[in-house]
């Protein structure tokens, strides 16, 4: 069996065909090799793509995750106090300064 076909995204994929009534053409049987051969050479083409593009989502989470970590260590380690607020006026976050110039744990400033 494929590995593959355990995914939950491959299982999602077929929950979709299945709402979406998709089956094969009526007309496979007709279809000459040269004609299936294209299909397949079409498929696999796809299927190339698809690596390529979760390749490149994958090189993007990366680097949003570094880029990420770069303004959580500039957020936290600022010489001056910072605090998120939400819509409301709640802080969100905190950083190390603030916690230090409001003599609170800045975990305890959150909410």
């Amino acid at each position: 069996m494929n590995p593959k076909s355990h995914h939950p995204l491959r299982h999602h994929a077929e929950q979709i065909v299945l709402e979406q009534k998709l089956v094969l053409p009526q007309n496979l049987d007709s279809m000459s090799a040269e004609e299936i051969r294209a299909v397949i050479h079409e498929l696999y083409v796809h299927e190339i793509e698809l690596e390529l593009q979760n390749d490149e989502l994958q090189k993007t989470q990366l680097e949003l995750e570094k880029t990420q970590e770069r303004y959580m260590d500039l957020y936290d380690f600022a010489p001056v106090g910072y605090v998120t607020l939400d819509e409301k006026g709640i802080i969100r976050e905190a950083n190390l300064t603030a916690g230090i110039i409001l003599s609170r744990d800045r975990n305890l400033l959150i909410n």
